[in-house]
């Protein structure tokens, strides 16, 4: 999963305050790695992506802890760089001669 990993993206309540970012930020603190996380939220205008500056590693507890705080179903990890699914080659037998 961390191996492709793009970004995590995380969906916040259009109502989200300032005690939930700040437990959402000590949050992802505890979980310091590679993986970039951006904020989203609905906005009358559309949807609106806000980069961070936290790099996060991909586990349970991470997924636990942003869950607890934004509630379930608020994150989605995008992926790219997968190798392509090459189907084996078929080699034909000879004929016995």
């Amino acid at each position: 999963m961390t191996k492709f990993a793009k970004r995590l993206r995380l969906k916040c309540d259009p109502t989200v305050g300032t005690e939930t970012l700040e437990a959402l930020r000590d949050a992802l603190e505890k979980n310091p790695g590679t993986c970039p996380v951006v904020l989203e939220q609905e906005t009358s205008e559309g949807l609106a992506m806000l980069d961070t500056d936290l790099r996060v590693v991909l586990n349970a507890s991470l997924f636990e802890a942003v869950e607890a705080v934004l509630g379930p179903r608020c994150w989605h990890i995008e992926a790219s760089g997968a190798p392509a699914v090459i189907a084996p080659r078929r080699w034909e037998r000879k004929a016995s001669a």
